[in-house]
Formats: C-alpha cells, sequence, structure tokens
C-alpha cells in the first residue's frame, strides 16, 4: 500500500493492519514522514509496527532524530531495493516465530 502523503498515511494505518511501515522523511503534505512515525511510536495500537525511515538526509543528527522519533531503522538513499525486501523479510520471519 502506498501514500501519498503523511496525512494519508496515518488514513491507512488507521484502517487496515499494517506490520512495517518504510517513510520517506521528506513527505508533500502538512506532515512529514518523521510526524508519521512519531504518530505510530506513541499509540498504544500501532506502536509495534516496525518503522524504517528512508532520506536523503544521512547526517549523524538526521539519523538521531529518526531514532529519536521511534524508527526502528533509518536507511539513507539511494539504497538497495533488495535490502527492502531483506528486512520485509527479516520482520517476517521473527513476527511468525514470536
Amino acid at each position: 500500500v502506498q501514500a501519498e502523503n503523511g496525512e494519508d498515511a496515518i488514513k491507512i494505518i488507521r484502517s487496515q493492519p499494517i506490520d512495517i511501515v518504510f517513510l520517506d522523511i521528506m513527505m508533500p503534505g502538512d506532515i512529514d514522514g518523521l510526524q508519521v512515525c512519531e504518530f505510530i511510536k506513541t499509540s498504544e495500537e500501532y506502536k509495534s509496527c516496525f518503522v524504517v525511515l528512508l532520506s536523503a538526509k544521512g547526517q549523524k543528527a538526521d539519523i538521531e532524530l529518526g531514532l529519536a522519533k521511534g524508527a526502528d531503522m533509518y536507511l539513507t538513499k539511494p539504497f538497495i531495493p533488495l535490502a527492502l525486501m531483506k528486512i520485509v523479510e527479516d520482520i517476517e520471519f521473527a513476527t511468525k516465530h514470536k
């Protein structure tokens, strides 16, 4: 499922079970990826969702901020699409074997 902006991402998260979310930090609209991440991780209902932030912002301060907002992982662009698939596989495996 893909969202066009942060507002849509929150609507989607509220409307269906989501195990993993990939968020770009810079999203169109009034809500950015960091805010969506914070929404997920401060919500009792959604905080178990695994959040991966994707960003061109790769400075140490940017990564620390993303992790402070609750992201489980922070990847800088460009990234390898196969790496994203591996992350999903690992999360699915871990979820099934809890």
